[in-house]
């Protein structure tokens, strides 16, 4: 069953969509069939256990991260507000609404609580339903407090007072309340409560306070929102400039579709996905030996490496034989002169790309669906200290686009392209890029888009570089993002 499957996905060489491989022969069948097989266990075991486990797994301090996400969330939309209409209005554009927000964090933190038992979690909780105006549950859940040992009964009361109205708690014994993890919460009911008293002067106070902490987040937000705003017209302006001037975007000579057969690259494809299963392998074995810092130094960011055997079993098998080297059956080798349109091919890469991800995360609030917090929080870039957070920048800014490019598009793309056309051939290998790198729906299709750009590009300039230095960028961007709003 399993070399049907790869017979009928890659095709023969009869099927070439670009004249017969000049590479095509196989051997050790059985060696491929037994890698296919390591290969199908690896991903259904990974799968059970992804669909087993909870997303917060991933995280050491899920507590502390929850609330730093949130609270700074906050936080961005209290800075937003305090900006001049023009720029909030360009502001609101990349966000969500206050509604929105609020209904996503509340569903976080009630995935959270269940996880844990933790009275700040719980006060944290309360302080976005009371925010966001469920009420009903708020009295139910309150009534449960009362009973329960402290610090919940006098949590109850300061919630009560803040936002029903029903007791009255001092704001000066605040501070006996459990730690809120970020200063918004403690902050917003500390505001609500003197709003609720009439103290306009306590209230004008805590909003000073409140302003002058967000205050470095101004030139943060700004900072950001140029560079997108400015890859979303940069890119327009390339697609306008490739459309009117119909300029052709070659930038080398790599051969698609390539010299080798479908089948014999999906046994590369195989067997090395297998030898990177056997190097984790190897890794988990020496984990249980081994204590987790020596783990954590054998498994990031050096996991990119992995990618090795593959790239070694695809220069050998696959590149030499056809006559080539290596960077020019991928396209490393540029054209003379082709610097400009380089250039001009990843301003369009990396607005198209963020402009998919704009529709697609309208359409998805719409639609009541959201990216998961835990998919995009990476606790080195944020929790790390300096040499750890390099090194997270170094893996997903260089590392990560130059091992993945090859394989997926250098590599799949282009086997796929023996049996398929460039649509088709671009959808494929791009959603087992995406579903590889196991995100949920929202996350899937933006990975998904990038994929098809990336191998759309590799297509019509017949290099990889194009889509390694949009990859890269779309990964120091997504960095930038966490380095500058929430570390």
């Amino acid at each position: 069953m399993i070399r049907r499957l790869v017979d009928t996905v890659t095709g023969s060489s009869a099927a070439a969509a670009g004249g017969p491989p000049v590479v095509g022969s196989r051997s050790a069948r059985g060696l491929t069939l037994l890698s296919a097989f390591v290969v199908v266990a690896f991903a259904a075991l990974v799968g059970g256990l992804v669909s087993s486990s909870s997303r917060l797994d991933s995280q050491s301090f899920p507590e502390a991260s929850l609330a730093l996400v949130t609270g700074r969330t906050m936080d961005v939309r209290i800075v937003v507000e305090r900006l001049p209409r023009w720029e909030r209005g360009l502001m609101q554009l990349l966000m969500d609404d206050r509604a929105r927000e609020l209904a996503q964090a509340i569903g976080w933190y009630e995935e959270l609580a269940e996880r844990v038992s933790d009275p700040s979690v719980e006060l944290q909780l309360a302080v976005l339903e009371g925010e966001a105006g469920r009420l009903p549950r708020l009295r139910e859940k309150l009534e449960g407090w009362e009973v329960r040992p402290e610090p919940y009964p006098a949590m109850a009361v300061a919630i009560a007072s803040a936002y029903l109205g029903t007791a009255d708690f001092p704001t000066e014994a605040l501070g006996s309340l459990p730690a809120d993890g970020h200063p918004w919460f403690g902050e917003q009911l500390a505001l609500r409560l003197a709003l609720r008293r009439g103290d306009t002067e306590n209230a004008t106070e805590l909003l000073a306070a409140r302003a002058d902490r967000t205050r470095p987040l101004v030139a943060r937000l700004r900072a950001l929102a140029a560079i997108e705003l400015g890859a979303l017209g940069g890119g327009l302006a390339a697609v306008l400039i490739v459309l009117v001037r119909r300029r052709s975007l070659r930038l080398a000579s790599a051969p698609l579709p390539p010299p080798w057969s479908g089948a014999l690259g999906a046994e590369v494809l195989v067997r090395g996905a297998a030898l990177q299963i056997g190097l984790l392998a190897v890794l988990y074995a020496v984990s249980q030996l081994a204590d987790s810092e020596v783990l954590d130094a054998l498994t990031w960011p050096w996991s990119n490496l992995f990618f090795l055997p593959m790239l070694l079993l695809a220069r050998r098998r696959l590149v030499v034989p056809a006559g080539l080297r290596l960077r020019d059956a991928l396209g490393l080798s540029l054209d003379p002169g082709v610097g400009g349109r380089l250039a001009l091919t990843v301003l369009l890469l990396v607005g198209l790309g963020l402009a998919g991800d704009w529709v697609s995360g309208i359409l998805a609030a719409r639609a009541g669906r959201t990216s998961h917090w835990t998919e995009w929080f990476d606790e080195d870039l944020v929790w790390g200290g300096g040499g750890d957070a390099a090194l997270a920048v170094v893996s997903a800014v260089i590392a990560a686009p130059f091992f993945e490019e090859i394989v997926f598009r250098g590599l799949l793309f282009a086997t796929f392209r023996r049996r398929f056309g460039t649509l088709a051939a671009a959808l494929a290998s791009s959603a087992i890029f995406a579903v590889a790198h196991g995100y949920g729906v929202v996350g899937l299709f933006s990975v998904l888009w990038s994929g098809v750009l990336w191998a759309w590009a590799y297509e019509r300039t017949r290099s990889l570089w194009p889509g390694m230095l949009a990859h890269a960028l779309v990964n120091l961007l997504a960095s930038l993002s966490l380095l500058l709003l929430l570390r």
